[in-house]
């Protein structure tokens, strides 16, 4: 994540030559990172407490477990980065 994070960011920042326009890559960063990071510190702290056989949903049941195991990881690798750099972009130009 602070991978994407970087990149990001770091492309956005390169289009910016005055600090209004810096301000406005944050801004765009924020726009579109943001969501996602808070998703990230919610499923961690789901993860937490699936790990410790402590959630809620799934206890010790292993076979419930697994079945979330397989899937909960996708969303991190299914994502489209150059996609939130254009949605950063455009948030950076007002539209």
């Amino acid at each position: 994540m602070a991978i994407e994070d970087a990149a990001v960011l770091g492309h956005l920042l390169a289009q910016a030559s005055t600090p209004a326009e810096m301000e406005k890559a944050f801004h765009g960063y924020d726009a579109v990172r943001r969501a996602r990071t808070q998703k990230l510190v919610a499923t961690t702290r789901e993860a937490s407490l699936l790990w410790g056989l402590q959630h809620p949903d799934f206890g010790d049941d292993f076979e419930k477990i697994r079945g979330n195991i397989d899937v909960r990881m996708l969303w991190i690798w299914e994502e489209d980065l150059r996609k939130e750099v254009e949605m950063g972009e455009r948030v950076m130009r007002g539209l």
